[in-house]
């Protein structure tokens, strides 16, 4: 372990993060960890980079419009990916349009790309080294899931759904992420009528649920990939 840390945001920032959307992720041809800084209303971007320790403006001036919220983040494949939403009013009435925005960690530039159907995303994450959609889907009498796989690359980026997750003998709360295999891990919310939830992997073969952890509190699980490196050796 390295245990090394680098302060990046100065006092007077911290008191507005509030305001702030940030990625982070490295710039695969340079090597380099860069932030991006997203102030939230304005959508004015900042970068910061590791080997000049120094904020500026993105190389590109493809900057999101002014209407466009940003939501959680996944890192994949040389690309920062959120869940975002774009305010458009007609009328006098607002409408929100889900999309997905991408940011190019090499030549920083910004780019929408729209789901199948417009569908709500439950989670992105990092699916089999690709981007991975999860779509929530509740009714009368059960939930289930859909999961959606990026295809392709740069204008050619489409989606291809994979399969379904659904049971009537367990009530799956939320799908956290995938292992590295491609199996969801999912949290179950259990019988016992007091908010309390279970870790579990779901084979999407065999359809079975294996548990990985017995109990917490419902809705408190959280998982998120890694990949380890050495890369801050020569910083």
């Amino acid at each position: 372990m390295l245990r090394k840390t680098i302060l990046t945001v100065s006092p007077d920032e911290l008191s507005k993060l509030h305001w702030i959307n940030v990625g982070f992720g490295v710039c695969p041809n340079t090597l380099d960890p860069k932030i991006v800084k997203i102030t939230r209303n304005t959508n004015q971007v900042e970068v910061f980079t590791l080997s000049l320790r120094a904020w500026r403006s993105p190389l590109s001036n493809t900057c999101p419009r002014e209407s466009i919220s940003f939501g959680s983040q996944v890192v994949v494949d040389g690309f920062i990916y959120w869940d975002a939403s774009d305010r458009i009013e007609v009328g006098g009435l607002c409408r929100y349009d889900i999309l997905i925005m991408s940011f190019d960690l090499t030549s920083e530039e910004f780019t929408e790309l729209y789901h199948p159907n417009s569908c709500d995303h439950d989670l992105l994450s990092n699916l089999r080294e690709s981007l991975g959609v999860v779509e929530f889907i509740r009714t009368t009498h059960i939930n289930y899931f859909n999961i959606w796989i990026m295809k392709g690359c740069g204008c050619t980026r489409s989606f291809e759904k994979l399969y379904s997750i659904s049971t009537f003998d367990v009530s799956i709360e939320k799908t956290l992420g995938f292992r590295r295999s491609g199996a969801p891990v999912i949290e179950i919310e259990n019988d016992s009528g007091e908010s309390t939830a279970t870790l579990a992997v779901y084979d999407p073969k065999s359809k079975d649920i294996t548990e990985v952890w017995s109990s917490g509190m419902l809705g408190s699980f959280c998982v998120h990939s890694y990949m380890e490196t050495l890369l801050l050796l020569d910083y």
